[in-house]
């Protein structure tokens, strides 16, 4: 249990003041008689405070390590020394014993520095070759630090509170966890690829909320997009390439005058902002003449 530190010899008061000179140097003697006494309770109190300090580091550090093994019980946290460079792409993984309840497809996993924890990479299990060897697909906002290491934690995501993927963000899973980083990879404009001759942009909500692209060709529509949710908001940009024609829009997309006549100067910039209020009524405003 902590220990309370015994109170600090206090020095006798009125301390020596140059305004009071009668009583200076009385004071001041009984003050520095009184000194080493008041610094030997402090210092004895700082060993207290520090001693109570590193108690509760001893019990956290003992809290960790028995919830560590009561995950590892459960199959679900795994030991690797294969090197694993940090950041974005496939990491293969490689574990030091079999773990069939963590090398599950489609899992997310945390796969944490030993010697430096803050060091990390949140992903998925892509493949599983066995119960021992996997290959886990991290994304660029999922890693965390830099460098090449060849110890490693994997452990179920659950257990971390892994923050959510863009992707789990767009399509509204309740089972990841939102953070500040989710969101702002959920908020990135994602590429487009434009559609071919009198093709229609058909934009897809579980695979963004905001877009850019390119409009090359006439005869082309933004039509219905898919997957958009009510409170949906974003925006849409568009790049004219020589040879554009001005855009069409399906009915869900509501103007305030109607549907606009889009640029079709080479080089220009415009922009589809908008709101979803249902899957048949998206409120838009068009930006147009923006600077490329």
């Amino acid at each position: 249990m902590p220990i309370a530190p015994a109170p600090i010899p206090e020095i006798t008061t009125p301390v020596p003041l140059s305004t009071d000179p009668d009583n200076f140097e009385a004071r001041a003697d009984q003050a520095w008689t009184e000194l080493p006494e008041s610094i030997e309770g402090m210092n004895a109190a700082g060993l207290v405070t520090f001693n109570n300090a590193t108690e509760v580091f001893e019990r956290a550090v003992e809290i960790e390590a028995a919830a560590l093994v009561a995950v590892d019980a459960a199959g679900l946290v795994g030991r690797s020394s294969a090197p694993l460079v940090v950041g974005a792409g496939v990491k293969p993984v490689s574990l030091l014993e079999a773990k069939p309840k963590l090398a599950v497809l489609n899992k997310r996993v945390v796969i944490l520095q030993n010697s430096d924890p803050t060091i990390r990479m949140f992903g998925t299990i892509s493949s599983v070759t066995s119960s021992s060897a996997f290959a886990v697909t991290v994304v660029s906002s999922g890693a965390f630090g830099s460098g090449n290491f060849s110890s490693w934690q994997i452990i179920d995501a659950a257990f971390f509170g892994a923050a959510a993927t863009a992707i789990e963000v767009w399509t509204a899973n309740q089972a990841a966890s939102l953070a500040p980083t989710s969101l702002y990879g959920a908020t990135e404009s994602q590429p487009f690829i434009e559609p071919g001759a009198a093709g229609t942009f058909t934009f897809d909500g579980n695979a963004g909320w905001s877009f850019h692209t390119t409009i090359a060709g006439t005869g082309k529509t933004v039509g219905a997009p898919t997957n958009f949710k009510p409170g949906q908001s974003g925006r849409i940009r568009f790049v004219v390439q020589a040879g554009a024609g001005p855009l069409a829009f399906s009915t869900v997309w509501k103007f305030s005058f109607g549907p606009p006549v889009t640029a079709s100067t080479n080089g220009l910039v415009f922009v589809i902002s908008y709101y979803v209020h249902d899957a048949s009524n998206i409120e838009a405003v068009y930006i147009p003449n923006m600077q490329a």
